[in-house]
């Protein structure tokens, strides 16, 4: 039952961004274990749901592995991958109005929110088919094998380049904003932050979210990537991402370490009680301290979070963290 879902969940939500996908195909690499894509198109209205005046030009995925040990699920993580995933948008064309054709396409959006609708009464009916029983969950103090791959999952993406252009002047030249990622992993860990398989409900779950290289651009003299061929286009965006080696007038941050744990929320908890902590690396025009750190380093009503040495600034951040909604 839990192979048919996740083939139902991949074939709802990977089908949609990408172009040409085999339904069949996707399924049976889902009960195999291991989905596996490379080098793959991104659709053209992969961003249509965001309900944005932007249209995409061209949108590339260089692999996603999706890896299901469906013989130890109760001791081995499920594990998701992204690599190299870039995608240029631009502003939609303003066009004549066609009573015809929004006629059209507000009758396919209707039909479309109907079928969302009665394939999440799918979903929700084959999810509560696949809860366990009672004699299929662990002893005293264990969770549901559900609960189980939820609290393990890993997830890494890298290399991710997302940039919008408008070359609608008269000039060659195009005005262009982005964002890009070199690194992004999410782990489920102990309370000393070390990577940790977890299998009975603990009084708190505990998060390594690491974030590298993550950083803003933008540049009124740039010239388009998105006439290149896919080899030139993949070349061209990754050779923007922001790394270690990167160069930058200004370099205000370097590599950001989120530490989540919080309680799960249960029947017999009220809310959810969460900390968040962050380790900042920074580079210039921040605190500095040479030495051991000290409570009388930080500033009054601020907590660091960041160990101190010779070769690295200090951060700080209030504490405790804002709540979060």
């Amino acid at each position: 039952m839990l192979e048919s879902l996740a083939a139902n969940l991949l074939n709802r939500y990977i089908g949609a961004y990408i172009e040409n996908i085999d339904p069949e195909k996707l399924s049976i690499a889902a009960w195999k274990g291991e989905v596996s894509l490379t080098k793959v198109k991104l659709s053209k209205s992969a961003l249509d749901k965001l309900d944005l005046p932007v249209e995409v030009t061209f949108g590339y995925l260089e692999n996603l592995l999706l890896k299901i040990p469906w013989t130890n699920l109760g001791s081995s993580p499920v594990q998701l991958k992204i690599d190299s995933l870039f995608l240029v948008a631009k502003p939609k064309v303003e066009q004549e109005y066609d009573e015809d054709k929004e006629v059209e396409q507000e009758f396919r959006k209707k039909q479309k929110l109907l079928a969302d609708f009665e394939q999440k009464k799918e979903n929700l009916r084959k999810e509560k088919e696949a809860q366990p029983t009672d004699n299929d969950r662990d002893q005293p103090g264990g969770i549901s094998l559900i609960s189980k791959i939820i609290n393990n999952i890993q997830v890494q993406i890298c290399n991710v380049h997302i940039r919008y252009e408008d070359c609608s002047s008269l000039s060659e030249e195009c005005v262009s904003a982005g964002i890009t990622l070199e690194n992004l992993s999410l782990r489920t860990t102990d309370s000393n932050w070390q990577e940790k398989f977890i299998d009975s409900i603990p009084a708190i779950t505990y998060k390594l979210l690491t974030l590298d290289n993550f950083s803003l651009y933008m540049n009124n003299k740039a010239l388009s990537v998105s006439t290149a061929d896919a080899d030139g286009f993949a070349e061209s965006m990754k050779c923007m991402i922001a790394s270690e080696k990167s160069q930058y007038c200004f370099e205000s941050r370097k590599r950001v370490h989120y530490n989540w744990h919080g309680r799960p929320k249960r029947a017999n908890t009220e809310g959810l009680g969460a900390r968040i902590g962050a380790t900042f690396f920074f580079g210039a025009s921040q605190v500095e301290h040479e030495g051991p750190p000290g409570p009388e380093a930080a500033p009054a009503g601020l907590q660091a979070t960041a160990s101190a040495s010779p070769h690295h600034h200090r951060g700080y951040v209030p504490y405790p963290p804002p709540s979060f909604h």
